[in-house]
């Protein structure tokens, strides 16, 4: 059915965003960190130094929330594009605005990610260097796109 691809078509030209936002915003280090966090709250000693303690908790909750917002965005996109190709494949038209509201739930988890990333006082990622930023520049020009299209310009990384 032409709306299913329709649908289809508009959850697959999210991908690419969905992938750069990954790189750019160094999922790979945050989960590093996360576990490293986890591991010194977990030493001996750790709650010695309250002000420490409290600051490495709520770092390590700010990096899972990171880490798992952008995880639901991936699960909920791999989920919907099944969802759309069941219900193309079965012609079940009564599946046509829950996958049309799946998709428009997508785009905005996108923009909360894009949000979350603003929120880190406009950093490229984690652990950004000199000469990482003029290869994250391009990513963050991308995704200012993506931010102006999904209607929240200001919120960029």
């Amino acid at each position: 059915m032409l709306q299913f691809e329709e649908l289809k078509l508009r959850l697959e030209n999210l991908l690419p965003d969905i992938q750069d936002l990954e790189t750019a915003m160094g999922l790979a280090h945050l989960k590093r960190e996360a576990e490293e966090l986890d591991q010194k709250a977990a030493a001996d000693g750790f709650w010695d130094d309250m002000e420490t303690a409290q600051k490495v908790t709520q770092r390590a909750a700010s990096l899972k929330s990171s880490i798992e917002a952008y995880e639901k965005l991936v699960s909920d996109y791999h989920d919907t594009m099944t969802l759309i190709e069941l219900a193309n494949e079965e012609q079940d038209d009564s599946l046509l605005e829950e996958c049309t509201t799946a998709v428009d739930n997508i785009a905005a988890h996108r923009g909360q990610c894009l949000e979350q990333r603003a929120d880190r006082g406009g950093s490229c990622h984690p652990g950004c260097r000199g000469s990482d930023r003029a290869e994250c520049g391009g990513r963050s020009q991308r995704l200012q796109l993506v931010a102006e299209e999904s209607g929240q310009p200001d919120q960029i990384w």
